[in-house]
């Protein structure tokens, strides 16, 4: 058993590049009509919300009235992982607990 998951694994990490790419690409596809971060940061939470079998629409409501409500709190990064939570240090840590 352990040897199949040890092929298996192996197997994941050489292909991986594959992966990537695919991911890269649906990222892509989402973001090429757009030129404004704002716009760009919508999309992607629309297409994230789009992706659950039971998105919680009151608080999206909430959340996205909250983005277009402070349009200059997602500008970058920074800006943005305040917005989700000022205690939050500026990192992807910040971003995930955010």
């Amino acid at each position: 058993m352990e040897t199949k998951l040890n092929e298996l694994y192996a197997f994941l990490i050489e292909n991986r590049k594959y992966n990537f790419e695919l991911q890269n690409n649906y990222y892509r596809r989402i973001l090429r009509n757009y030129e404004d971060s704002t716009d760009r940061l919508i999309a992607l939470l629309y297409e994230t919300a789009n992706t659950q079998s039971r998105p919680k629409i009151d608080k999206l409501k909430n959340f996205h009235k909250n983005i277009f409500e402070n349009k200059n709190s997602v500008n970058n990064f920074e800006s943005f992982v305040k917005f989700l939570n000022a205690e939050q240090k500026v990192n992807f840590e910040g971003l995930f607990l955010g």
